[in-house]
């Protein structure tokens, strides 16, 4: 993926952040909602941490034969 795909994809979680504060400011979500929105931005950001991981891995191990 190239730093611009991380990018959207940080923002993009940044934005579904924003949209979940605003319903609980309104009282339009349950907790349980809330833990269920969180667990899903938990796992997208583990999933982009991991890429990010494993390319910097790749290109360290391609520069430096």
């Amino acid at each position: 993926m190239t730093e611009d795909g991380y990018i959207k994809q940080l923002d993009d979680i940044r934005c579904h952040i924003g949209s979940l504060w605003e319903s609980v400011n309104d009282g339009n979500v349950s907790a349980k909602d809330i833990l269920e929105e969180l667990d899903g931005m938990q796992s997208d950001l583990a999933f982009i941490v991991d890429d990010f991981i494993d390319l910097e891995l790749d290109e360290l191990i391609q520069n430096n034969p």
